[in-house]
């Protein structure tokens, strides 16, 4: 008998906002040949529909407001954003998922030393490692959508890091509407 097989897992990164603090979300989702994105929108059995990785987040919140010294990234974690856990099958799936990051990122920063707590972009890619997903969408800006007319864009991890930074100094600046759908 065949082994099913894991979807093609990305990540997609964008900026929220939640009670006024904005915020970058990191969340899973399925690469579809040559279509859209589909978001992994309910917990099933089995690994073929990304399962174990519904409502796996990577979070932190960006802080900054013209004229204030105290910018950047801050509260980096990774989480299940809250819903209902409802059989233990989705239980141990998640904290097997958990298990497995928390295992293979503490291997990676004996290997390669900790990341600044400020670095999001650090992070998300080494989850991403751990996890075996290496490609990233990040939402594109109101000032890209109109030029390449797609939500988002597929970028490396010096992509990331650069995406991060950007909309950092955005909000930074006062502009955050410029990320936020």
């Amino acid at each position: 008998m065949a082994t099913p097989r894991r979807p093609p897992l990305a990540w997609y990164v964008q900026l929220t906002e939640e009670y006024g603090q904005a915020r970058l979300v990191a969340t899973v989702v399925i690469e579809t040949p040559g279509g859209p994105l589909r978001t992994i929108t309910a917990w099933g059995r089995g690994i073929t529909n990304g399962a174990p990785f519904y409502g796996l987040e990577v979070t932190a919140y960006v802080e900054g407001s013209p004229g204030l010294a105290a910018t950047g990234v801050w509260g980096v974690q990774v989480r299940y954003a809250p819903f209902e856990v409802r059989s233990a099958e989705q239980a141990r799936a998640m904290a097997a998922v958990f298990g497995r990051i928390e295992r293979g990122v503490e291997r990676l920063n004996r290997a390669e030393g900790h990341p600044d707590d400020n670095d999001y972009a650090g992070h998300l890619i080494r989850v991403g490692r751990v996890l075996s997903i290496d490609r990233f969408h990040v939402s594109a800006s109101r000032h890209r959508r109109p030029a390449t007319g797609e939500p988002h864009e597929l970028v490396d991890g010096s992509g990331m890091r650069r995406w991060v930074g950007q909309v950092v100094g955005d909000v930074a600046a006062g502009n955050r509407q410029d990320h936020l759908r």
